[in-house]
């Protein structure tokens, strides 16, 4: 499978995607405790008015039924005029390891 063009619906059936969209729909909150001490929980308004900037939006991982794959949605945001976001695609190798399988931009700017 060549990975630079491969399409979701190629890994996900429908079943799958619904199963992924509905984990989603939940809200989950994360406390900053949770998070290496190089990352910081922060407000994007705050960067409204702020020229230099960049920071990333990762959502909370969305897993098949099966375990196999995780579906990461992301975003770089990085000064006024630049950035870009898409998906990540994991899957749990035979040790239980999750490895970067897919990246699919959607965006960029």
């Amino acid at each position: 499978m060549d990975k630079n063009k491969v399409n979701l619906n190629e890994i996900f059936n429908e079943k799958e995607f619904n199963h992924l969209k509905n984990q989603y729909n939940r809200q989950i909150e994360m406390e900053s405790s949770f998070l290496s001490e190089k990352i910081n929980l922060v407000n994007p308004d705050d960067f409204k008015n702020q020229i230099d900037f960049q920071f990333y939006k990762i959502s909370t991982p969305a897993f098949t039924e099966d375990g196999v794959y995780c579906l990461v949605y992301w975003e770089d945001v990085c000064h006024v005029d630049c950035g870009g976001g898409g998906f990540f695609v994991y899957e749990r190798d035979e040790e239980g390891i999750w490895r970067r399988f897919l990246t699919k931009y959607l965006w960029m700017s």
